[in-house]
């Protein structure tokens, strides 16, 4: 160690001066707990009977971290040298895998959560157990230490409940995106975007591990398990990465050129267009396949049996709240004559919100009311403005226009009315909300 190295220095150069300075110096290690990954059971006949830091000498490192405990035994053995043993203080901190935040090694699967993957991947059965550790956690650790320097060398930080592979995919499925999961080969990992050879080796390993010694020292950050937290830590993942989604409605009575508009803007920026009906009826066609599917597809009989009811419990409750959901929607149409009042096709469009990274949408209700009515919703959740360009009964998008979305700034829209008078109406930049509320009728002049 080069701490060790240059205090030796310092006791040769002058070791009168050495043996007389009170100054101790602290060295803190933040190791991984990969460099327990191998390490047999406890018992054969409790593999799930848990390790504790007073099992540090037992571990067995993963092949992939060798060094990491080569590491952390040199940190370990320091303080025996007998010339330095008042002057040095070392401690090795083992933590989880980090998660909070941008999400570390589970940030591929947040990743493709975001970007609307049709399923998240569970490696092999999924049923290991991944020690997990919040890195605001992590921080209140080293800073109790520093604080209060503990009598022991090595230390665990760890959440003091497991979680498994699976439950950690299904929840971020659940949280972000379609809620489905596909259990993989593990030589498809490697197929995967983001995933490189530490990602993996995190996400494969199979350890419950005590943490004894900081269980009561520090204030955790989540009181509960991860799955628990699941909407705070998507929300924490969407600040860190600065992740906000584009929102545009567009909106206007029949034949005023909606769906043309919401479709061009949709196809330059790539994002998802969403129709009142494509939105319904997409709806009740997910709704019956997944409440079919979980009909005919029991949940295998893989895990530890407390982690295989908890999986069945929650299993359940999201069926039932589908097949409530999909009643509803069913009642709705009978009553309204095959339309949702706006409390039902609200309630559809921000579970829509929950699944799609980007969205624009379009309705079919034009009148003054519905204008109000979207200003006051958008006001509320901070929209800077809705924008009406009811100026002229023909408006044409000119060449302005295409400019300006080219240049991805969705700064202003220039619009020529059939008088000669130029309007300009400015619109809300992204990553913000903007609704455009359209006239009768609009044709589209050169947007080549």
């Amino acid at each position: 160690m080069p701490i060790v190295q240059q205090l030796e220095k310092m006791e040769q150069i002058s070791p009168k001066g050495f043996k007389r300075s009170d100054e101790v110096r602290h060295f803190v290690l933040i190791s991984t707990l990969m460099t327990w990954a191998s390490t047999k059971p406890l018992s054969p006949d409790e593999p799930e009977l848990p390790f504790t830091e007073e099992d540090y000498r037992k571990r067995k490192p993963h092949p992939n971290f060798k060094r990491h405990v080569q590491c952390e035994k040199d940190v370990v053995t320091a303080k025996r040298k007998i010339k330095l043993r008042d002057k040095l203080k070392t401690l090795v901190i083992c933590c989880g895998a980090t998660y909070g935040d941008e999400q570390g090694p589970l940030h591929h699967l947040f990743k493709m959560a975001w970007q609307n993957a049709p399923f998240l991947p569970i490696i092999g059965k999924g049923n290991n157990n991944i020690p997990l550790l919040h890195v605001r956690d992590l921080s209140n650790v080293v800073l109790d230490v520093l604080q209060n320097w503990p009598p022991l060398r090595y230390i665990v930080a760890v959440e003091q409940e497991p979680t498994s592979q699976s439950t950690i995919v299904k929840g971020i499925s659940r949280a972000l995106t379609t809620g489905k999961v596909k259990k993989i080969e593990q030589e498809e990992a490697f197929l995967l975007p983001d995933v490189t050879q530490r990602t993996y080796d995190l996400t494969t390993m199979n350890l419950i591990i005590d943490p004894v010694y900081i269980a009561d020292r520090i204030s955790w950050h989540f009181d509960s398990p991860f799955p628990d937290n699941i909407d705070a830590i998507v929300k924490e993942y969407k600040t860190a990465r600065n992740l906000n989604p584009v929102k545009i409605t567009v909106l206007g009575p029949p034949a005023s050129g909606k769906t043309r508009v919401a479709r061009y803007l949709a196809d330059h920026y790539d994002i998802h267009y969403v129709h009142v009906k494509s939105l319904i009826a997409d709806t009740i066609d997910s709704l019956s396949k997944e409440i079919e599917e979980a009909a005919t597809s029991p949940v295998e009989q893989d895990g530890a049996e407390q982690t295989l009811e908890d999986e069945e419990d929650v299993e359940k409750d999201r069926v039932e709240e589908m097949q409530e959901l999909l009643d509803e929607i069913e009642r709705n149409m009978q009553r309204t004559n095959g339309r949702l009042d706006d409390a039902l096709l609200n309630k559809l469009a921000k579970q829509l919100d929950k699944t799609l990274s980007i969205q624009i949408s379009a309705t079919s209700r034009g009148e003054r009311v519905v204008r109000v009515r979207v200003t006051v919703e958008f006001q509320r959740y901070g929209v800077a403005s809705v924008i009406d360009v009811h100026c002229a009964r023909n408006v044409s998008i000119v060449r302005t226009c295409h400019r300006v979305l080219a240049n991805n700034t969705l700064n202003e829209l220039d619009v020529k009315p059939s008088t000669d008078p130029i309007g300009r109406v400015h619109l809300v930049k992204p990553p913000l909300f903007a609704a455009i509320v359209l006239p009768h009728v609009i044709r589209f002049i050169d947007l080549g």
